[in-house]
């Protein structure tokens, strides 16, 4: 299992995990759902419908994943997209290393572990 560290509105950290079977149905439904070219930044809700998805997979060997050779260390079962990020403000902030991640936004929690 891979934890994902994530922090609640007050600064406090917690982790989150996504089970094999849930990366692939929040991949599918993405998919299903037309939201290929769907973005905004840091969840700010300025969506926008420029960028373009190249390419979408879930990581099923991690040695001999493209992944590895694109330099990434993940996980089995992780969800890699590639985009043409086609706004030159966006991708000068991300050359700048500005901006650095890709998320999903959504309600994906599985279960709560308190670990106190």
């Amino acid at each position: 299992m891979h934890l994902i560290a994530r922090k609640d509105e007050m600064g406090n950290l917690f982790h989150v995990y996504f089970s094999k079977e849930t990366v692939e149905k929040v991949a599918r439904k993405f998919l299903a759902d037309n939201n290929a070219h769907v973005t905004d930044i840091n969840h700010d809700d300025n969506i926008v419908e420029e960028n373009t998805l190249l390419e979408s997979w879930i990581v099923e060997d991690p040695k001999m994943d493209k992944s590895t050779a694109m330099g990434f260390n993940v996980p089995k079962s992780t969800w890699m997209v590639s985009y043409k990020i086609n706004n030159k403000d966006t991708w000068n902030k991300i050359k700048a290393g500005e901006l650095n991640g890709f998320s999903v936004a959504g309600s994906f929690l599985e279960k709560i572990q308190s670990n106190g």
